[in-house]
């Protein structure tokens, strides 16, 4: 998905129930938290002597999104020559945001606010490992690909909760059924007594999250989905059970290694790898590096998987574009440091 830098907007939603902390390195244009001008804010938020009831806060970590740049002392402990220079400025990036998430769990334990908070951490996609995606030096190894295509390294991602919310009965399990991006609003809306399927506005179709809290603590043996529509484009991607459809051009398709960019990485080697109409199969539950292309094995699949493309397909639905305003854009970045926020004055010019 492909978006312009000046029609993101960032959201705050205020849960009655419980303090949650939600700390992503989501790409988006926010406010950016973990850069060099301000990389401990997040902790002198909650230092500052602000008063913090029932609510939610949102830590958008920029840092982990091009420019790939990041104070000397954080790369530096990746030194050279054991370490590619790429290598070390991609994880001095990852060093510095998790600098802020101690910043930001030693605040709220100071504040005696742990105890109550829900902490989600997550990503919206795979590191970006080839040239045709921003940044070039992430690692999804072992799995294949990475940012801008479909394969399990651009949308495989990790997550963890964390905070005394959670039953201490939990902690440090792991869980291997799906969850999606979208099943967090459902999930925390039922934490916080909301329904989240109620007060859908007319012409927009319900929401696809399913709550997995039950799952997430162990109540649920099972992720109740089974199944993730990954995109709907012609060079989409659809999940369900163990099957996975890939169609269309991707960016690329290698593998990385367990360390890498490296001295012989070579980004000029790089090729775009074809699905075709006909599409790529895997079976991501035995083979998550997507190693073996079922397609010409398993025809019966394959065409159930299509089948089904075709049905979710058929349902796609695409939020109105938000009007633009170049000079209000630009206006706002200058005043803002260089940081992008809303910049539209009223709802009506919305």
């Amino acid at each position: 998905m492909h978006e312009n830098s000046c029609s993101r907007y960032l959201s705050w939603i205020l849960f009655p129930v419980i303090s949650l902390f939600w700390l992503t390195s989501w790409w988006g244009n926010h406010v950016r938290v973990a850069g060099t001008l301000n990389m401990k804010s997040s902790g002198q938020a909650l230092h500052g002597g602000a008063r913090f009831g029932r609510s939610a806060r949102y830590i958008a970590l920029q840092v982990m999104h091009a420019p790939q740049e990041v104070p000397e002392s954080f790369s530096k402990m990746y030194p050279s020559p054991k370490y590619d220079n790429d290598y070390a400025i991609m994880n001095g990036m990852a060093t510095a945001a998790d600098q802020v998430l101690g910043n930001t769990t030693s605040a709220l334990e100071m504040k005696g606010l742990w105890a109550n908070t829900l902490f989600i951490y997550t990503s919206d996609n795979g590191g970006p490992a080839g040239q045709l995606s921003s940044g070039h030096s992430g690692n999804n190894w072992p799995l294949r690909g990475g940012k801008t295509n479909n394969f399990e390294g651009g949308i495989r991602v990790n997550a963890f909760v964390a905070g005394g919310f959670v039953p201490k009965s939990v902690g440090g399990q792991t869980r291997d059924g799906y969850i999606h991006g979208c099943d967090w609003y459902p999930t925390v809306c039922a934490l916080a007594g909301i329904d989240a399927h109620s007060d859908i506005p007319a012409g927009i179709p319900g929401i696809d999250g399913m709550d997995m809290w039950g799952y997430i603590t162990g109540n649920v043996s099972k992720s109740p989905r089974t199944e993730i529509m990954i995109s709907s484009e012609d060079t989409g991607a659809i999940i369900s059970g163990d099957m996975k459809l890939i169609i269309g051009l991707q960016t690329y398709g290698f593998w990385q290694g367990p360390e890498y960019p490296n001295a012989t990485t070579d980004h000029s080697k790089e090729k775009e790898f074809d699905c075709g109409v006909t599409g790529c199969l895997f079976n991501i539950t035995a083979d998550p590096s997507e190693y073996t292309d079922l397609a010409a094995t398993h025809p019966s699949v394959l065409k159930q998987m299509h089948e089904l493309f075709a049905q979710r397909n058929a349902t796609a639905y695409e939020t109105p574009k938000l009007a633009e305003d170049p000079e209000k854009c630009a206006a706002y970045v200058k005043a803002n440091q260089g940081f992008l926020g809303p910049y539209m004055d009223t709802q009506s010019e919305l």
